[in-house]
């Protein structure tokens, strides 16, 4: 695939339709379009729901869905270069159309950073590529208030001369320090 967009999916809705769209979701996900699609592609979603597949962004594949408790469902998918949820948007709107979706994009190779979450909107994090520079960030977590993403930093940083800088000087001095190993990014919000 190419540059890989990992996107998290949550659909929150009343328990019957949690239910149904449990049940659409995966017969949706292994039915396979014209006999050839690979089970968990995006295609197979909307051609399940009657559309064709060559009017909708379907460069992805669900990679897991599961459902936490009886009003959502987390749907985590692989996409090509940025989220694709008109699939799963069209599930909705064919299936449980008071259903709500939230999702949270992450395409470092396209610094691609965004969610409609607000828990997620204007938070940080700092993705720590190689680790070994910022032991409790494992992956994209823990998200970062703008005061709380200056605190770890000027943690880091271990240097009395930073308290009194912006917040980008010292984004960029930690970039500096690391070799560009360490990149902070702020997730940005975007309409689902």
């Amino acid at each position: 695939m190419a540059n890989c967009c990992m996107t998290d999916i949550s659909i929150i809705a009343e328990p019957n339709e949690i239910d149904i769209l449990w049940h659409h979701l995966q017969k949706a996900s292994a039915f396979e379009c014209n006999n050839k699609s690979t089970p968990g592609w995006l295609g197979n979603i909307v051609e399940y729901c009657g559309k064709s597949y060559k009017d909708y962004e379907c460069r992805g594949i669900i990679d897991d869905a599961y459902k936490p408790d009886s009003t959502c469902i987390h749907i985590f998918v692989e996409d090509a270069w940025e989220p694709h949820l008109d699939p799963f948007k069209l599930l909705i709107k064919t299936f449980a159309p008071k259903a709500q979706l939230s999702y949270v994009a992450t395409e470092p190779g396209n610094g691609l950073y965004e969610t409609n979450d607000p828990d997620y909107a204007e938070k940080y994090i700092i993705d720590d590529m190689v680790g070994g520079y910022f032991d409790d960030c494992d992956y994209f977590e823990p998200l970062f208030t703008e005061e709380g993403l200056r605190s770890e930093l000027l943690r880091f940083l271990n240097d009395s001369g930073m308290e009194n800088k912006t917040l980008q000087e010292i984004i960029d001095e930690v970039e500096e320090r690391t070799e560009y190993n360490v990149g902070i990014h702020m997730y940005e919000y975007a309409e689902a």
